[in-house]
């Protein structure tokens, strides 16, 4: 059976499993509307953050889709292509031990025997037999170091799965209703109870183990904004005492205050929906600096964000209409290529999911083991986008213009729905930026700084003087 039959079955029962959670009392997307309506914090500071991580660039490992075995041994082979392409930052999803659902549509995915979700966690403290051992996890870890990169581990804390280890532990470490039965979240799991300190404790032993033993470098903080902050400042002030570089990624919406203490980085989903709305046509360019506008203006100085086009979810093909969630595929090479120069050039922390260096175009689903493609590297595309992802990657570390301190300035030009412009600049370097995201040719006129002919998903770099 095909991937793309399995995932057409499956999605049969999706209307009917999704009836079975209960939602949250508010949305995500509510949630920071109110936060910006109720907190500016552009007059902080935001926390330190690490010069690895400032000047790195994120690169995320889906381990069904890295390779074709789906294992932390066949992963760590590959490691040394990664370093290749530039990467600093490894960013692993879960590969601690998954637990089964009860809802409908995950009952048919394993009856098709297919493997686990990756969000809902039986034990937070060890490896599942799917990706191998915790021998083989920490394998990993130092061959990224022993590479010259850095690790980042996704940890899941909004919710467990119904037969989590930290149930058995204690009953009152998940929420209840009146009745005495688990509060199910968003997703139909169990919501963990943060107002229970034993709970706390325990999952800080958890971090502490996962920094101290196993030696990763910092954590991609699972819907982050659904926890209470003040867990996440004592988390960083802990971790910090273990490794003082250690990073915390909140993923969210980027509210207001949340880089204060707790966190060095958060995930711009607005800036990211804009983006691909863009590219799809669904809503303005102008959108994307709109919603850069608003971080700035409501969140604390010197804030730092993920710059992405593609991750787990949204390559996901359950996520996109049509048949594939693939962004090479659905908006070509070449305006993929613009949007990655946007993600590297503009002054957040790049981002990439692991096929983007290379142009991968494969079918993906998260439920299914859905390989990428690596024989598309040596191909004269792969080759190409390589090459790109390799300039902008060492343009980072060479190049204080495109570190995260660098400053942003919009330029204005006379087409804004179809061009982004702006300077990038630093002590002693300074850069325009001039990319066109739209369908069409253009010659754009800037605001002080000339006029450019720029065919679809074309780019320009220009050094300017001191």
């Amino acid at each position: 059976m095909t991937a793309k039959t399995v995932f057409a079955l499956a999605l049969t029962a999706l209307s009917v499993s999704a009836s079975a959670l209960v939602p949250e009392n508010q949305s995500d997307g509510a949630r920071y509307e109110a936060a910006l309506r109720s907190t500016r914090c552009a007059q902080l500071l935001a926390r330190s953050a690490p010069d690895w991580f400032k000047r790195g660039f994120v690169y995320q490992i889906q381990p069904r889709a890295f390779t074709s075995e789906g294992t932390l041994k066949a992963a760590t082979a590959k490691l040394p292509l990664v370093r290749e392409s530039g990467a600093g930052i490894v960013y692993l999803m879960p590969v601690n031990v998954l637990d089964d659902e009860t809802n409908q549509l995950s009952r048919i995915w394993r009856e098709l025997g297919q493997p686990k979700g990756f969000y809902r966690t039986k034990d937070y403290f060890n490896t599942d037999p799917e990706f191998g051992t915790n021998a083989d996890r920490k394998d990993f870890v130092d061959e990224c170091h022993r590479l010259g990169m850095k690790v980042i581990f996704d940890i899941v804390l909004y919710h467990c799965g119904p037969s989590a280890v930290l149930i058995k532990k204690n009953p009152n470490w998940v929420e209840r209703n009146p009745d005495g039965s688990i509060r199910l979240g968003k997703w139909g799991r169990p919501v963990l109870n943060f107002r229970e300190s034993g709970l706390r404790e325990y999952l800080h032993a958890l971090l502490g183990y996962l920094v101290a033993d196993v030696g990763v470098d910092g954590f991609r903080c699972d819907v982050a904004e659904t926890q209470p902050l003040d867990f996440w400042e004592e988390a960083h002030r802990r971790l910090s005492a273990i490794k003082p570089d250690v990073v915390l990624i909140c993923e969210g919406y980027g509210c207001p205050g949340e880089q204060e203490k707790a966190f060095d980085c958060c995930y711009d989903w607005k800036g990211m929906e804009a983006l691909r709305g863009a590219l799809d046509g669904r809503v303005p360019l102008s959108r994307v600096r709109d919603e850069w506008k608003v971080k700035r203006t409501h969140c604390e100085r010197g804030a730092r964000f993920l710059r992405y086009v593609e991750n787990h979810d949204e390559t996901d093909a359950s996520q996109n209409k049509g048949p594939r969630g693939d962004s090479d595929e659905r908006w070509g090479r070449k305006r993929m290529e613009a949007a990655l120069f946007y993600c590297f050039t503009s002054d957040g922390v790049p981002f990439l999911y692991n096929g983007n260096e290379f142009a991968d175009r494969s079918f993906q689903r998260m439920l299914l083991k859905t390989p990428i493609d690596w024989s598309v590297r040596d191909t004269q595309e792969g080759r190409e986008r390589l090459a790109f992802v390799q300039r902008f990657a060492s343009l980072r570390q060479t190049d204080d213009a495109f570190s995260t301190d660098a400053t942003l300035t919009w330029v204005d030009n006379d087409c804004p729905e179809a061009v982004l412009s702006y300077v990038k600049r630093a002590s002693g370097t300074a850069w325009l930026c001039v990319v066109n995201l739209s369908k069409s040719a253009h010659t754009v006129a800037l605001q002080g700084h000339g006029r450019y002919e720029l065919a679809a998903g074309d780019w320009r770099l220009i050094r300017l003087e001191k």
